[in-house]
């Protein structure tokens, strides 16, 4: 299902990071797909290919999938690769492989594509579902292109949401919370190596601060001698 344009200006720049970051933080539970679909089924559920999801679920996995309900179905064989997917690309350091791999995922998972542009000695089965044309911009197409944005991955490992968009390159940690833990090991380390010469030095300072009022005393003594 193609998105309109009262849709995608619903779509804002946070809402699209929002999903992006809940899906890439995904956890395998039901609970977790639950969540998902609650707070963005409607963005990402018109867009998929679930006949192709079906099929595929029964060809590769070789699986009785028709006990399977359709939420099992998109959870198992569609969410958590896409989640995968999505990791690679939040990962990688260069731009020109985000961009491939963003392309990868909208033919791949959203069955996005130009049966005109298929074309060479390798065909890809999926090829043949494609239209005659790409169509209008979907949602999910300027959802994905902000994967090309600075991501990045919490270095606290136990983050219980590792995967985030940093404001700036340096950035290392996804919160103040998730800091904290290393900036205290930080002051630990420096307070066991230069913590001795620091109080001595300040220890120093405040004797020389103490005497200065004395000589300030004398000097303002002697001038109204």
């Amino acid at each position: 299902m193609r998105a309109n344009a009262e849709t995608l200006a619903r779509i804002s720049h946070k809402k699209a990071k929002a999903f992006l970051k809940e899906l890439a933080n995904f956890r395998d539970e039901h609970c977790a797909f639950r969540r998902l679909q609650l707070h963005f089924g409607r963005i990402f559920l018109p867009e998929v290919p679930l006949s192709l999801v079906r099929e595929w679920a029964i060809r590769v996995e070789e699986e009785d999938v028709v006990e399977l309900s359709q939420d099992e179905i998109l959870r198992k064989y569609w969410l958590i690769p896409l989640r995968n997917a999505v990791r690679v690309l939040w990962t990688a350091t260069d731009l020109r492989t985000k961009q491939w791999g963003i392309f990868r995922i909208l033919e791949k998972f959203f069955a996005i594509g130009d049966r005109s542009l298929a074309v060479g000695p390798v065909r890809d089965d999926i090829e043949w579902v494609f239209g005659s044309t790409l169509g209008p911009v979907t949602d999910c197409e300027r959802i994905f292109e902000r994967l090309s944005g600075r991501t990045s991955v919490c270095h606290n490992s136990a983050c219980p949401a590792p995967y985030f968009f940093a404001v700036r390159a340096s950035q290392k940690y996804c919160s103040d919370a998730c800091a904290a833990p290393a900036q205290r090991e930080f002051k630990k380390k420096w307070w066991a190596k230069h913590g001795a010469h620091w109080r001595a030095t300040r220890g120093t300072k405040r004797k020389q601060g103490k005497k200065k009022p004395r000589q300030s005393q004398q000097k303002s003594h002697l001038r109204g001698a």
